[in-house]
């Protein structure tokens, strides 16, 4: 009991410790402050996995189920037309699910369900205790059917709910369903978990029913689930025969990872399971919040499912947004989105995937540093290689495998999908000596639009280039640069240069989705966009350009460039590169 008291001490000063630096960065309403801190202070799963761990003995609505260091007994809980969940046995695990609480009953967690479609936009509420209701919405079978589902602390209100659902209308015609379970997920995290398992089978049981009742075919159906709503739609799964898929949007990581597969998402859940990961650093304050561990047939790791571009640390934004005065409502909701900028990028990225012409392709490969160096830039033989991330991974090939590590790189809110390209430099040389040597290199690509983009090919450290040699490149940019006419090359010598410059011969680009697209004929109109873009020193034939230090130098569009065709596995990059 000591024990426990030191614990809940240590977490109390924490909770005060934050609220004082807040406090004093705004003095003005010290009361609505420690409001604010005090939701804060609540809604971070960190802190609330130790407030839960800290009184698990004193809680009758937290009480475990388990004794001390022992597997707990398996307990049977039912609930009615759902039908039963055996508590113990797989859900327990001494470090990485220490605690099986009860789950609460339907009517506290309170699931309903809101059916929209293009003809009702605004939708119709379901209860979960009374699924008929749905039969007066808009709801139809003939139509697929995606079925979105939030997690922890979330809940009916959560914007990427209606921007999943606008980027769904506007692409096709669909049955749109949310999943509100608000009053089941707004407690301590272990709490939340529980009551998840009940949420897993208010979704099985709203799907069969239909299935019965309307002809609904669950090959048709789309779960898209968020952190702990990952993880129920796998629980639906289990239950739904012939699911059609299940998308997780970054699974949460607390008592999910390194835990039996009965006990998270994973690929017999449904005939396709594609997850986004993108906040699975190292559970801790600062985020984390997501699942390392794969978990579907295909597993997305945009930006290697770690830091994504744009988002801050967000330990200090509570102070940044009062310090620089913003209203407290909407300070609060900034502070919320901050605490998981990582976490919520898998909803924003799978939402603009629907509406985005770029292919958000990504391509398997046994780490993000070997995707970085170019190593894996292939479709393999039967294309399974390489699968768009998002609504439209469906059209996968491989459905056999699992665990398929798929890496793509990805850019801020601005600018969320980024298109790869292949820039390869082929050295000439003129006369006998040697040239080249160590130095930086940058090269500005114009497009037939009049825009420019550039890009620093040594990122600020010297490289030595030889010449007679081809160095390859990996680009990123927001836009498709297949329609660059010209290059305008710098070259900055080093101190160790051989010559009087670096003898540029040819330059190649190649857009790496286009290309693949064009060769899966996964494209119907890709006009010259799949092809590779030729530029050397002369328009009317190949030769060889000098590139002074210091000097800029200009290679245009010509097919009378020589150099190489592009293959299916595209080549790691030259020496120095």
């Amino acid at each position: 009991m000591a024990g426990t008291k030191s614990a809940g001490v240590r977490v109390a000063r924490a909770c005060r410790l934050l609220v004082l630096v807040v406090a004093l960065a705004a003095p003005s309403s010290p009361q609505n402050f420690l409001e604010l801190l005090a939701q804060v202070s609540e809604d971070l799963p960190a802190l609330g996995r130790a407030i839960h761990t800290a009184f698990k003995s004193g809680n009758s609505r937290q009480q475990a189920r388990s004794g001390l260091g022992e597997s707990p007994s398996s307990d049977r809980h039912c609930f009615g037309e759902l039908g039963c969940l055996v508590t113990g046995g797989d859900f327990h695990h001494p470090r990485y699910r220490p605690l099986n609480v009860e789950p609460e009953t339907r009517e506290v967690i309170n699931v309903s369900f809101t059916i929209r479609s293009k003809e009702d936009p605004l939708g119709v509420v379901v209860p979960g205790l009374d699924i008929q209701r749905v039969l007066r919405s808009s709801f139809t079978p003939v139509r697929d059917t995606k079925i979105l589902i939030h997690g922890y602390f979330n809940g009916r209100d959560m914007p990427w709910f209606s921007d999943v659902a606008s980027a769904l209308s506007s692409n096709g015609d669909y049955n749109v369903v949310f999943v509100d379970w608000t009053d089941g997920s707004i407690a301590l995290y272990s709490q939340a978990v529980a009551n998840a398992r009940v949420v897993g089978l208010e979704v099985a049981h709203f799907v069969n029913w239909l299935r019965d009742q309307t002809g609904l075919d669950p090959g048709r159906v789309h779960l898209i689930g968020h952190s702990l709503g990952a993880h129920i739609s796998g629980y639906a799964g289990e239950r739904i025969s012939g699911l059609g898929r299940i998308t997780g949007l970054d699974p949460a990581d607390p008592y999910f990872e390194h835990m039996p597969t009965t006990v998270r998402l994973d690929p017999s859940d449904a005939l396709l399971v594609d997850v986004i990961h993108t906040d699975s650093s190292p559970f801790s304050f600062a985020g984390g919040y997501g699942m390392r561990q794969p978990a579907g047939h295909l597993d997305f790791y945009p930006n290697d499912g770690q830091h994504q571009p744009g988002c801050q640390p967000p330990a200090l934004d509570p102070l940044r947004w009062l310090v620089n005065g913003k209203n407290l409502t909407t300070a609060w909701h900034a502070v919320q989105d901050k605490l998981g900028c990582n976490h919520i990028r898998a909803a924003r990225l799978f939402t603009d995937s629907i509406v985005s012409p770029c292919p958000y392709l990504a391509f398997r490969c046994d780490s993000y540093q070997s995707f970085r160096e170019g190593k894996c830039f292939s479709c393999g033989e039967d294309g399974s290689g390489c699968v768009p991330m998002g609504l439209h991974a469906s059209a996968w090939s491989g459905r056999r495998q699992a665990s398929v590590k798929l890496f793509l790189s990805t850019g801020n809110e601005q600018q969320l999908c980024l298109h790869h390209h292949r820039l390869r430099i082929k050295l000439g040389q003129l006369g006998d000596a040697p040239s080249g040597g160590m130095g930086f290199l940058n090269i500005t690509l114009l497009t037939n639009t009049g825009r420019s983009a550039h890009f620093d090919l040594t990122a600020g450290l010297p490289k030595t280039f030889s010449s007679k040699k081809m160095y390859t490149f990996l680009l990123e940019h927001g836009e498709d640069l297949s329609s660059s006419e010209a290059a305008m090359v710098t070259w900055t010598c080093g101190r160790a240069c051989r010559g009087d410059g670096l003898p540029l011969s040819s330059l190649s680009l190649l857009n790496v989705e286009n290309f693949f697209q064009r060769k899966l004929k996964a494209a119907r109109s890709l006009g010259e966009s799949g092809k590779e873009v030729m530029l050397c020193p002369d328009a009317g034939s190949p030769g060889v350009v000098l590139a002074r230090s210091e000097k800029t130098v200009l290679l245009v569009a010509s097919p009378a460039c020589a150099t190489d065709q592009p293959s299916d596995v595209l080549p790691r990059p030259g020496p120095g590169n």
